[in-house]
């Protein structure tokens, strides 16, 4: 990100006392009824002004019990690209009806990462994404079309920046992991829900065990997303980000129409904390427009979060993976080299890099402990180089095979996540 856009943004959010210079007046807030009573916004550092219309946001992508075609945010509207997956074959939306909600869990879904500011309604974190809608059920147990959801929108992100809200999950499922893999490498940056646990009960170990998160969350280079505070959820460093999911304001939908309801503890949870996740990711993504990878919105998220500490320690702590969704810490972290998703996560699927004859090779690519923690390269025409000098925050070692080099890449002890590039010398 350019510093003049971090500046423009920060200046909208704080007043800087004894500054040179005027400072933009803040935007007006939303005169949409509900967003009064929207303090969970401010929780995650959200305010009208990140919220720029101008901006190409990531489209957000929702696998879910679809949206109430009654919503005073989405009435009558036909969404291009949407499909009713509940009979396992997609059907294209033709008309509001084909993805109408019924359940109401996609609708909230929805209304909390992208309402848009239109004067009706609530307002959502990302309010001028377009969205897209793949309705695989009305029962909320019923997983069984789930798959077909997710591969509605492999070929949505093959053509622009998207953003894939999976608020739902099972203990296992090899159908919905493949299917999960093939959106990854298609280019989205899937956001799921970790899933509900009651808290009270469980031994320290089972709260801290990366079994108990829930699939499609607990896949490779998922965001996995709790609720704020522990008090639904299982925690521990294996979840990514946790954001607001209880205590909130929400759009609810019966036999009689729409309205407006405020949940408290015990109700909502991961779904609804993934929807807010799934708003900032396109929120963010709009100020990089030049982003293509989407492990590249997924660091400044998680770098950006602010981290829970631990008083009695004297230290941060892992209890909530990276830490809290913080939108103006994720903006303010500089995008790392933007290189193509790689699955390159063991020696068998080692990603070729291919060096020129003579001259430098560049190597740049992302890990992290809990979700991408390994990385593999094949250089080509180059054996193992040395000296090495990979960046501090990461680890490297090299082994020959044939006149190739393989490079295994991993993080430095005490790191949690890395960006790096580094250079090898073609021989």
């Amino acid at each position: 990100m350019r510093r003049a856009s971090i500046a423009a943004v920060l200046a909208l959010l704080v007043a800087a006392a004894g500054a040179s210079g005027s400072v933009p007046a803040p935007l007006p807030d939303p005169t949409d009824p509900e967003y009064a009573a929207e303090s969970w916004l401010s929780r995650i550092g959200w305010s009208p002004g990140l919220a720029d219309e101008s901006r190409a946001y990531a489209t957000i992508g929702i696998a879910d019990s679809g949206v109430a075609a009654a919503s005073p945010d989405f009435a009558g509207l036909v969404w291009p690209d949407s499909a009713d997956c509940q009979s396992g074959r997609a059907v294209a939306a033709s008309t509001p009806s084909v993805v109408d909600d019924t359940l109401g869990h996609g609708t909230v879904v929805a209304s909390l990462a992208a309402a848009p500011i239109n004067g009706v309604g609530m307002v959502g974190v990302s309010p001028w994404a377009d969205l897209v809608f793949a309705r695989f059920t009305s029962d909320a147990l019923d997983l069984s079309n789930a798959s077909c959801a997710i591969d509605w929108l492999v070929p949505i992100a093959r053509n622009g920046p998207l953003v894939a809200n999976l608020s739902f999950g099972a203990s296992s499922s090899v159908v919905i992991s493949r299917s999960t893999a093939t959106l990854v490498r298609a280019g989205a940056l899937v956001v799921a829900a970790v899933g509900n646990r009651p808290a009270a009960g469980l031994g320290a170990s089972h709260r801290s065990g990366s079994g108990a998160i829930l699939v499609p969350a607990r896949d490779l280079h998922t965001l996995a997303v709790g609720d704020v505070g522990g008090r639904i959820e299982l925690r521990g460093p294996q979840l990514d980000l946790v954001a607001p999911g209880t205590d909130m304001r929400i759009p609810t939908v019966s036999a009689g129409g729409t309205g407006f309801t405020t949940i408290s503890y015990p109700q909502g949870g991961t779904s609804y904390a993934a929807a807010v996740v799934s708003g900032a990711a396109s929120l963010v993504w709009g100020y990089e427009p030049q982003v293509t990878n989407p492990q590249v919105v997924a660091y400044q998220l998680r770098l950006g979060a602010r981290r829970a500490f631990a008083p009695a320690l004297g230290r941060w702590t892992a209890i909530d993976g990276f830490g809290t969704l913080w939108i103006p810490g994720a903006l303010a972290i500089a995008p790392p080299p933007d290189t193509e998703f790689e699955p390159n996560d063991s020696a068998a699927t080692a990603s070729p890099a291919t060096c020129p004859r003579r001259g430098p090779c560049r190597v740049s690519g992302i890990i992290v402990a809990t979700d991408d923690p390994l990385d593999y390269w094949v250089v080509r025409r180059v054996r193992c180089p040395s000296p090495l000098r990979p960046p501090a925050a990461v680890r490297i070692s090299c082994t020959r095979v044939g006149s190739s080099a393989r490079l295994r890449v991993s993080l430095a002890p005490g790191k949690a996540i890395a960006a790096y590039t580094f250079t090898v010398q073609a021989r």
